[in-house]
C-alpha cells in the first residue's frame, strides 16, 4: 500500500511535465468546467470563476474553455421556493465580479491536490490511480469467488478488456464515479465471500458505513446513483437487519444532502444543474466572461438550466414503450454503445450468473435488479440519447453501473472465463486502449472496423452517434427534397454524392472497391420503395445489397448495369422519423488515375472505386 502511494506521488510530480494537449487532447465534452474548477481550487482555494481563472485556462488551452458551464452566484439568507432543491440564497452577486460553476464540485475537489502538484497532468494521474484501485478491487473479489489465479485473470480482464481504460484521458468525473461505486460495493460485499482469514480488518461494520458514504458522494456527483443504495438496504431489510438498513440509508442521505448544502453555500443554489433565474446557468463557447473583448455573462452562451436530454418528447408512454424493446436490444448488442463490444467481460459474467441463477444469493439478486433498473431508467428518460452523446466511446451513461456486474460472479467460476473475457473484450477495445486519445478524438473510426461492423447500428441514437462528429461530410446529407430524404455514412466506404442539377440534389455515388458500405436512409414517412441503378466500370464485380433483412446479389461485367428494387418494411421508427441501413458490398475495384486521363484542370482521381449507384426513393404518403 505504501509503495503504491509512493508511486502515485512520484507520478503526480512527474505529471508537471505532461503536455495536456498532446496527452489528453483538446477540451472535449464537459472537461472545460471540471479542469477550470480544479485549477481554481488548486491555485485560488475557491470555486469562483474570475478573470484569473480565464487567463490561467488560456495559458494551457489556447482556444479557451469551450463548453464551460457557468452560473450566476447568490449570497445572503436562504429563501424557500423556485426549482429543486427549493432552497436558494437571495442576493445575486454581480456577474462582473465573479461567477459560479454549473457542475458538481466533488471531482475537482479530489483532483485539486493532484493539480496543485502536477498541473493539469495530475488529473491524468488521478484517473490512472482510479483504474488501479478498481482493478485491485476486481481482482481481490474475483479471487475470493474463484481462487487466486482465476481471480487475477477475471479481475484484470473485467477492467482491462472493457472500455474503462480509454476514459483515463477524460478529465471528467466518469472514472471517479466508477471508482466510487466500485469501492463502495467492494466494501459492502467482500466480507461476504472472503475467507475468514483474509483481510480481517475489512470485515467490521465500518465497511457498510464507508460504502454508504461513497454512494452518498456518488449521488451528489450524479443523482441517478441513488439507485445504488437500493441493494444494500434491500438485502438488510430482507435479513431483518433494520438498524443496518436505516444506518446505510441515513448515511448516504446525510452525505449527499451535505454536499448539496455545500453547493448551496458556494453558489447560492443547491442544484448545480439549474438556477432560480431564467438565464442563471449557461453553456458558453467562443467568447467568455472577463475576456479581453469585455464579453458579458448576460450576452454570452446558451441557457442550460436543466440536464439536456436531447429535447425529445419522452413523456408519453406509447413513445417510451414503442422504443424500449429495440433500445434494449441495442443496449446489449449495438455497435456504437452496446455492452457486447464495450463491456464484454461484465456481460459475460452476467450471462454466467443467469445460467446459475438458482444458486444466486440475495445480494446478487439485489445487485442484478439494480443493474436492470439503471438500464431501464436511462432508456425511459433518454430514449434517443441513452449513450451519453456521440462524443464518448461506448456508453458514457452506464459506466458507473458496469462495476456491479463483477459482483454477480458466481462462486467457483473457472479461470477460463477470464481468458474468454480478455480475448473477446480486447478484440473490440484493445486498439482503443492502446490509443485512447485517438479513440476519443475520432470515436467514429473505432466502429468502422471489424468486428464492430457485424453488430447493428443503433438507429434510435441516430442524432447522437459518433459519426455526427464528422459534420457535413458524412452526417445528415439531404439527397431529396420531395420526398425529404437524408443519408448518413456509417463508414468511409461510400464516397460523396454526385450528379443532380439545379432542380435536383445529387443522388448517386461511388462505393469503394472490395469493401462494404453501410448507409443510413432517414425519411419522414416509411420507405415504400428503393430502386438502385448499379453500374460497373473497367473491372468485373460481384455486388451484394441488403436492406432490412432482404438481400440481392448481382454479377457485373465491365461496363454492365443492373437494377435492384427493394420494397422494405417501414424501418426503425424514432422521434417521428424512420431509418433504415442499406449495406452494399463489392468484391473488386479500380483506380481511375490508372485507367483514364484526368479531366482538364483536375487532379488525378486516386480513389479505389467499385460500383456507381444511383438511388430513387419512394415513401408512403403522409397519413397512410
Amino acid at each position: 500500500m505504501l509503495f503504491a502511494i509512493a508511486v502515485v506521488i512520484v507520478a503526480t510530480v512527474a505529471a508537471r511535465w505532461i503536455n495536456p494537449l498532446t496527452t489528453t487532447g483538446d477540451i472535449k465534452s464537459d472537461e472545460a468546467t471540471y479542469v477550470s474548477m480544479a485549477l481554481s481550487l488548486a491555485h485560488d482555494g475557491n470555486l469562483s470563476f474570475e478573470k484569473a481563472d480565464l487567463d490561467r485556462f488560456l495559458a494551457i488551452y489556447p482556444r479557451g474553455p469551450e463548453g464551460i458551464f457557468l452560473k450566476r452566484e447568490e449570497s445572503g439568507w436562504p429563501t424557500i421556493g423556485g426549482p429543486f432543491p427549493y432552497v436558494h440564497l437571495a442576493t445575486p452577486v454581480p456577474t462582473t465580479e465573479h461567477l459560479a460553476y454549473g457542475k458538481p464540485f466533488i471531482y475537482p475537489l479530489v483532483a485539486a491536490p493532484f493539480v496543485a502538484i502536477g498541473g493539469v497532468g495530475g488529473m491524468l494521474i488521478l484517473n490512472l490511480a482510479l483504474i488501479g484501485i478498481c482493478t485491485a478491487c476486481a481482482v481481490r473479489f474475483a479471487q475470493a469467488q474463484t481462487g487466486s489465479v482465476a481471480g487475477v485473470m477475471i479481475g484484470i480482464a473485467f477492467v482491462g478488456a472493457s472500455v474503462l481504460p480509454v476514459y483515463t484521458v477524460w478529465l471528467m468525473p466518469e472514472l471517479f464515479n466508477v471508482g466510487l461505486i466500485f469501492v463502495a460495493y467492494f466494501l459492502w460485499l467482500y466480507k461476504r465471500v472472503a475467507p475468514t482469514t483474509a483481510w480481517a480488518g475489512w470485515r467490521g461494520p465500518w465497511t457498510d458505513v464507508a460504502a454508504s458514504v461513497l454512494i452518498g458522494v456518488a449521488i451528489y456527483s450524479k443523482p441517478n446513483h441513488v439507485l445504488m443504495i437500493g441493494p444494500p438496504v434491500l438485502v438488510a431489510l430482507l435479513a431483518k437487519q433494520w438498524r443496518q438498513a436505516i444506518r446505510m440509508t441515513v448515511v448516504a442521505a446525510f452525505v449527499s444532502g451535505g454536499l448539496f448544502a455545500a453547493n448551496l453555500a458556494i453558489t447560492g443554489e443547491g442544484n448545480y444543474q439549474g438556477s432560480i433565474a431564467a438565464d442563471g446557468r449557461k453553456e458558453i463557447y467562443d467568447a467568455y466572461p472577463f475576456d479581453a473583448n469585455g464579453t458579458q455573462f448576460d450576452t454570452s452562451g446558451a441557457v442550460k438550466n436543466t440536464t439536456d436530454t436531447g429535447n425529445q418528447d419522452t413523456t408519453t408512454g406509447d413513445v417510451i414503450f414503442r422504443l424500449l424493446p429495440r433500445n434494449l436490444w441495442y443496449f446489449v448488442a449495438g455497435r456504437d454503445a452496446g455492452l457486447l463490444p464495450f463491456f464484454f467481460p461484465g456481460l459475460l459474467i452476467g450471462l454466467i450468473w443467469l445460467a446459475r441463477v438458482q444458486r444466486a444469493t440475495a445480494w446478487q439478486a439485489g445487485t442484478c435488479l439494480c443493474v436492470v433498473a439503471s438500464v431501464v431508467v436511462w432508456l425511459v428518460i433518454a430514449p434517443y440519447t441513452w449513450n451519453g452523446g456521440g462524443g464518448a466511446p461506448g456508453n458514457r451513461y452506464i459506466l458507473s453501473t458496469y462495476p456491479l456486474l463483477l459482483f454477480l460472479l458466481p462462486q467457483g467460476a473457472s479461470g477460463a472465463w477470464g481468458l474468454v473475457a480478455a480475448a473477446v473484450g480486447l478484440v473490440f477495445t484493445g486498439p482503443m486502449t492502446s490509443a485512447p486519445l485517438e479513440s476519443t478524438i475520432h470515436p467514429w473510426r473505432t466502429v468502422e472496423r471489424k468486428p464492430f461492423t457485424f453488430l447493428p447500428v443503433e438507429l434510435t441514437l441516430l442524432n447522437d452517434l459518433p459519426l455526427a462528429l464528422t459534420g457535413a461530410e458524412r452526417w445528415r446529407i439531404q439527397v431529396s427534397d420531395d420526398p425529404v430524404v437524408f443519408v448518413y455514412y456509417v463508414d468511409a466506404n461510400a464516397f460523396p454524392m454526385e450528379g443532380g442539377d439545379a432542380e435536383h440534389r445529387p443522388h448517386a455515388q461511388w462505393i469503394a472497391g472490395d469493401a462494404t458500405a453501410d448507409i443510413i436512409f432517414k425519411t419522414e414517412t416509411p420507405l415504400a420503395k428503393l430502386t438502385l441503378d448499379i453500374t460497373g466500370k473497367y473491372v468485373a464485380n460481384d455486388v451484394t445489397v441488403s436492406l432490412l433483412g432482404e438481400t440481392k446479389k448481382a454479377h457485373l461485367d465491365p461496363g454492365a448495369r443492373t437494377t435492384m428494387v427493394f420494397t422494405p418494411s417501414p424501418g426503425v421508427w424514432y422521434a417521428g422519423r424512420y431509418a433504415e441501413v442499406l449495406r452494399i458490398s463489392t468484391t473488386n475495384g479500380f483506380v481511375p488515375a490508372n485507367v483514364e486521363p484526368a479531366p482538364p484542370g483536375r487532379q488525378p482521381d486516386t480513389r479505389f472505386l467499385g460500383v456507381f449507384v444511383d438511388y430513387h426513393v419512394e415513401v408512403i404518403p403522409p397519413g397512410r
